[in-house]
């Protein structure tokens, strides 16, 4: 029976990437506990940069999506009466701020004898400051009818910025005194800008903790037939070469038909598994890389090794994924890319 794969997508051979099939994989939450409260409200984070933090973590459940759906019910949507399962709070500390001040000198144009046309440059001397902010979100999910926690993290954000400006210039930058920004970052509030920046890379890593995703993951194919007499055959690279060029469907065909002939190739029987892997089909996937593996045993195949370890954990997040959704997953056979949230 022919392979469709029409509906996926194709990673590029780069110059550090190894050529396969991207599909859509579906993941549990890094935290199992956590991604079983989906009922949850967000109680005001302290310190720093606290308020706007907890705006922007309601913000992110609201957009957290999985399979489509969304997948975390809270007030913003449900309203203040509506009951909660589960309640995020937590707080900021600010680590260690460094500013650094200094001069430099630059060439620049000081007389134009049109646009784009420079007549006179000269060296002006400038004074710059830079200025990084660390700090670490302290989050925690408690459960609303025992109080016990279930979800504790921790977890560490920087952002730098830094500006200059000509040393003749220097009053026209509310703020300045004596070389220094006053509080102010050449007019701009430096700390909050940087907070809020630090705190975005946060959000990211909570999101991944907390509820399952769809991410883009790629079924990695060998390039070579290991076996002599499969790599003989002209349909192996040919396949290989339709798969780097887009065409799935033709390089999955191609290693079904050598298959028959070749039954103990163990380049084919791995290619065949990555099309398997990529149609959601991980039991079988992971029969042909286990049967690859067996064939190069002592040769140490890494990209088969891999395989196997990568379809084993498919297995399992597959399990998890029923266990917590209540039911059994379809195979993803979608080859859009997987939503950012």
């Amino acid at each position: 029976m022919r392979l469709f794969l029409a509906g996926l997508a194709i990673a590029a051979l780069g110059a550090c990437t190894m050529p396969g099939i991207d599909y859509t994989a579906r993941v549990p939450a890094e935290s199992y506990a956590a991604s079983q409260y989906r009922d949850v409200t967000v109680e005001p984070f302290q310190g720093p940069g606290g308020r706007n933090f907890t705006r922007r973590f309601a913000a992110m459940l609201d957009n957290v999506t999985f399979d489509g759906m969304p997948w975390f019910r809270h007030d913003a949507a449900y309203g203040d009466e509506a009951p909660r399962a589960g309640a995020y709070s937590g707080y900021i500390t600010i680590d260690h701020v460094d500013e650094n001040d200094y001069y430099r000198t630059r060439k620049k144009c000081v007389e134009w004898d049109g646009l784009f046309d420079c007549e006179r440059r000269e060296e002006v001397e400038q004074h710059c400051i830079d200025r990084r902010v660390d700090l670490t979100v302290y989050t925690q999910l408690l459960d609303e009818r025992t109080g016990q926690s279930v979800y504790e993290s921790r977890h560490s954000g920087s952002a730098s910025d830094g500006d200059c400006h000509d040393v003749d210039n220097y009053a026209a930058h509310a703020g300045y005194a004596g070389g220094r920004a006053g509080g102010l970052f050449y007019g701009r509030s430096a700390p909050q800008l940087l907070v809020d920046r630090a705190l975005t890379d946060t959000l990211y890593a909570i999101r991944r903790e907390i509820a399952p995703a769809n991410i883009r993951a790629r079924a990695v194919i060998v390039t070579e037939a290991i076996d002599p007499v499969a790599r003989a055959d002209p349909r192996f690279q040919h396949a290989v070469e339709a798969t780097k060029s887009g065409n799935v469907q033709l390089a999955c065909n191609i290693w079904q038909d050598m298959s028959a002939e070749f039954p103990e190739a163990p380049g084919v029987l791995h290619n065949q598994g990555a099309c398997a892997e990529a149609l959601g089909d991980y039991p079988g996937a992971q029969s042909l890389y286990a049967r690859a593996a067996e064939l190069v045993a002592g040769a140490g195949d890494e990209t088969i090794l891999k395989a196997l370890a990568r379809i084993s954990a498919r297995r399992t997040d597959t399990g998890i994924l029923a266990e917590l959704t209540g039911e059994t997953p379809l195979p993803v056979v979608t080859g859009d890319p997987a939503p950012e949230s």
